[in-house]
């Protein structure tokens, strides 16, 4: 029989499961965002090329829950997450530029770019220079790069950059000269000898070849074609000027292509933030990040260009790797306000929030033939956390003291990622970069959604910019991101976050909590599972009250009745 003391007891267990539940959930929502924030649409058959375009032109927003579906979008495309499928770059899927020039397309002019006569818009080709046909190192780097067109706004065979070795990167010289870091820097008379038209300076990164001659001369291309239209652009010749460090490596080196006192890198470790290993120095080598530092503090003192508002610090590719790894530890200048950085299709992210390889998104990769790396993949550069020894020398002692700060400086800058729909190339080709995704595309669209999931959503100053009908393509890429990179914020100059000689403030201006996320902050979390503990103690401690205080609600004479009752009947 259903006793008073029965029902006591299921209903406080009920209510027992039920504040739990609660309470698990409140502290559950305050350690992670749900990272299913939307239903995925089902896999569609086949590539919809006008689906892309739609995705193309639906990414002009900074709002988190519009953006997170767009990228899911993305992450929906059939086949994105197969490793084994073939090149998305073909005219079958809609490429704009056809690889039919033996650049890749970055020989071809933009479609759609004409001059007044309603012809292709004149493009200038890259600089043929020697290689080691084994190795693949530069022997002889162009002291100027020359215009060799007809039809820009500047004359055939004029100067259109010039080598710079004035950079000295340290104190220490060499064999009695200054230690350097060489770089291109547009030539004086494309701003008409006049600095103070200057108005813009962008630093375009090469990529993995270091042919860094090619990215100066295709951001160029760009530029001339903004000339020769004022009208649209309201740019004027010589108010941009575009630099490029030349980045070189020990294969360079043994090339004859290195002089003395100038920087070289390890392989590609550059992009990563990594050391010279060339020329030695006895007090410790330089970073690349560090050489960056003195080419923007360079530009950015206003004693070469005094009327400079911005500078742009760009990347495709490998370029788009060290780019975006600057970004996350470059250290904070008075000037930052200041300084846009440009990633485009790296083939691998620094992830911005530890975990473990089961809370990657592509958890299980199916394509490392045995390898295992699951202690690794938070390991610098494709994390900050595992073993944080790792991290460049540049920023590791600001990561460990606070990455809190780190991160949160680095979601306030102004930040633009470019991902080209058709690029499913397979990138970084290391263990770790399987974690996040198996190609360009795909790596991109996890860490954007990432981002957009992180307390705070999507960063106020950071833009997505998905390309459709492009693939692994650099200039197609600076075209379709002109905006950001050559006009956006173009007359503008923010103030500085502190003055000369005013010690600038560590915390960045956005707060790592607010708007819908402002309910996990840590102070909440604690708050949540108190309530969980205290709940539970409740519960318990009304249990064994309760034993205590509820009798029996039958007596001995009931119970020999009852007992009574049923034999007789049974008779």
């Amino acid at each position: 029989m259903f006793t008073t003391k029965r029902f006591i007891w299921v209903a406080l267990v009920l209510a027992c499961c039920w504040t739990a539940s609660a309470a698990t959930g409140s502290a559950a929502s305050g350690l992670k965002v749900s990272r299913s924030v939307t239903p995925r649409q089902q896999y569609r058959r086949q590539l919809d090329i006008n689906s892309m375009d739609q995705i193309a032109s639906s990414t002009n927003t900074n709002d988190t829950q519009s953006l997170i579906q767009v990228i899911q979008n993305v992450l929906d495309i059939p086949n994105l997450r197969d490793p084994n499928v073939g090149t998305w770059a073909t005219q079958q899927y809609g490429q704009l530029v056809w690889w039919d020039d033996g650049a890749g397309g970055d020989n071809t002019q933009f479609p759609g770019w004409v001059n007044s006569s309603g012809q292709p818009f004149p493009f200038n080709p890259t600089a043929s220079v020697p290689q080691d046909p084994n190795t693949g190192g530069w022997q002889k780097i162009p002291g100027e790069l020359l215009c060799s067109v007809d039809g820009f706004v500047w004359p055939n065979n004029q100067p259109l950059f010039t080598m710079n070795i004035s950079l000295a990167v340290t104190d220490e010289q060499y064999q009695g000269q200054p230690v350097v870091q060489p770089f291109y820097v547009s030539d004086p008379s494309t701003y008409y000898n006049n600095p103070e038209l200057v108005k813009r300076v962008i630093i375009t990164l090469p990529g993995k070849p270091r042919d860094t001659w090619k990215y100066v001369n295709l951001m160029n291309n760009i530029l001339m074609y903004i000339y020769a239209n004022t009208d649209r652009y309201q740019v004027y010749p010589g108010e941009v000027v575009i630099m490029a460090p030349i980045v070189l490596n020990q294969d360079d080196q043994a090339a004859g292509g290195v002089e003395s006192n100038w920087l070289a890198y390890s392989h590609s470790n550059w992009q990563m933030g990594g050391s010279s290993v060339t020329p030695p120095l006895q007090n410790g080598s330089v970073t690349f990040f560090g050489a960056l530092d003195k080419m923007v503090d360079a530009v950015m003192d206003r004693k070469w260009f005094p009327n400079v508002k911005q500078v742009v610090i760009a990347g495709h590719s490998l370029g788009g790797q060290a780019s975006m790894r600057y970004a996350l530890l470059r250290k904070q200048r008075r000037y930052e306000s200041n300084v846009k950085f440009w990633i485009g299709n790296p083939g691998s992210w620094t992830w911005l929030t530890n975990s473990t390889d089961t809370q990657r998104p592509n958890w299980g990769p199916t394509n490392l033939n045995g390898e295992d790396c699951t202690a690794d993949i938070d390991t610098w550069p494709y994390g900050l956390g595992g073993n944080t020894s790792k991290i460049t020398k540049y920023g590791r002692s600001r990561v460990l003291a606070n990455m809190a700060d780190t991160l949160a400086l680095y979601r306030w800058r102004h930040v633009q990622y470019a991902l080209g729909l058709l690029d499913n190339g397979a990138g970084d080709t290391h263990c770790q970069a399987q974690y996040q995704g198996y190609n360009h595309l795909h790596r991109g669209s996890d860490f954007a959604l990432a981002l957009a999931q992180m307390p705070g959503g999507w960063p106020s100053n950071h833009s997505l910019n998905y390309v459709s009908r492009v693939s692994h393509q650099d200039y197609d890429m600076y075209a379709t991101s002109m905006d950001f990179l050559f006009l956006r914020d173009f007359n503008t100059s923010f103030p500085d976050l502190y003055g000369h000689h005013t010690p600038k403030n560590k915390t960045a201006p956005e707060p790592a909590y607010s708007g819908d996320h402002a309910w996990e902050a840590p102070i909440y979390r604690t708050v949540a599972w108190i309530i969980l503990v205290v709940c539970i103690v409740a519960v318990i401690g009304s249990l064994v009250v309760c034993q205590y205080c509820f009798k029996a609600n039958a007596n001995d004479w009931d119970r020999d009745y009852w007992e009574y009752d049923s034999k007789r009947r049974l008779l």
